[in-house]
């Protein structure tokens, strides 16, 4: 059985970089999803996710989500120091 794998959305290039800034180094690609520290707050392991696809991000951490528009704006934890 052959299994089609669902192209990239065009934004996931801008979101990848999004998430490299934040987070260097535990940011990551896990399927469509980019998985990374969350920005609103401090954690040791990744529990963010930005799913450019569906245009939403979401913290399993702090429960934080949104569109991405609202994530713009943010500045991340590490930045702010």
């Amino acid at each position: 059985m052959f299994f089609k794998h669902k192209p990239y959305h065009p934004d996931t290039a801008k979101w990848l970089q999004f998430a490299l800034d934040c987070d260097p180094e535990k940011a990551r690609m896990s399927n469509r999803n980019i998985i990374m520290r969350c920005p609103f707050h401090e954690e040791r392991t990744p529990s963010f996710a930005i799913d450019p696809t569906l245009g939403k991000f979401h913290c399993y951490g702090c429960g934080k989500g949104g569109s991405l528009e609202e994530l713009v704006e943010v500045k991340c934890v590490s930045q702010k120091k």
